[in-house]
Parts: structure tokens; C-alpha cells; sequence
């Protein structure tokens, strides 16, 4: 029996920073989608530059918990992302109740993928701490 994708997202990229776009729950189906999509656009970043820094600022609509299936797919993804250039990721959840339980869960995922992460409130200063982070970065290469 195959289950549908639950859970949407959005993918754009500008000035180095992937920004994601979700609303879950999120089930391991929509985050099969999410890894494909994400190698896709890696593969597009990575084209001109494959040395190339760049870093995420995802931001999460709702009470979106994964479930460990979820978790262990986001680690999955997190480390291929950490792989291709991912240095620094920056999560902000929005109309949430259990905010303190989803930073917990992207700590262990961004832990595991040995990526800098870093929890904002909102997205002007999450973006004012990803450009400094990559160009401090970037100049020390």
C-alpha cells in the first residue's frame, strides 16, 4: 500500500541561501519528495561551483513533530545537503504549540549532520545571521 505525501513545502534559492517554505505534518513520503528535490536543485547550485558555501533558512508553518521515520529522513538529507555545501542552517516555527519540541528534533538532525544551526524568531534576523556566517566563511577560505 503506498501513502500519500502529507505536509507541503517550497524551495527557493537566492544569494546563496535555500530558503524552505513548509507546513507538515510531514510524513516519510513528502520528505522521498523533499530529498529528490533538494538533490535536483544541488545539483543546479553545484553546476557553476562545486566548492560553493551556501546555507538554509527554513521556515515552519504549525505543529509540524516528525515522527522518527521523518527525523531519521531529515538527517538523511541534512547530511547529503552538508555534503554538496551546506555550512549553516537557520529554522524559525511559526503558529506553533510545541516549539520547544521541534527545536529539540532540528538540533538532533543539524547535530548529526555537523552543520551550525541556530533557532530565530524571525526572518530578518535569521538571513542577517546567515549572510554574516557565510561571508565570514567565505573569507576565511
Amino acid at each position: 500500500m503506498m501513502l500519500a505525501a502529507h505536509g507541503h513545502y517550497e524551495l527557493n534559492f537566492e544569494d546563496n541561501i535555500l530558503y524552505v517554505e513548509a507546513q507538515g505534518p510531514f510524513n516519510k513520503e513528502v520528505l522521498a519528495n523533499y530529498h529528490h528535490d533538494i538533490e535536483t536543485l544541488i545539483t543546479k547550485i553545484t553546476a557553476e561551483n562545486k566548492h560553493r558555501k551556501w546555507a538554509l533558512l527554513a521556515i515552519f508553518h504549525g505543529n509540524s513533530i516528525l515522527t522518527p521515520e521523518a527525523e531519521s529522513a531529515l538527517i538523511a538529507t541534512a547530511k547529503y545537503r552538508a555534503e554538496h555545501g551546506m555550512i549553516a542552517s537557520a529554522n524559525i516555527f511559526k503558529e506553533s504549540i510545541h516549539t520547544d519540541l521541534q527545536q529539540t528534533q532540528f538540533a538532533r538532525i543539524y547535530q548529526e549532520a555537523k552543520v551550525r544551526n541556530h533557532f530565530f524568531s524571525d526572518e530578518k534576523s535569521a538571513k542577517n545571521w546567515l549572510q554574516n556566517y557565510l561571508q565570514e566563511k567565505n573569507s576565511s577560505c
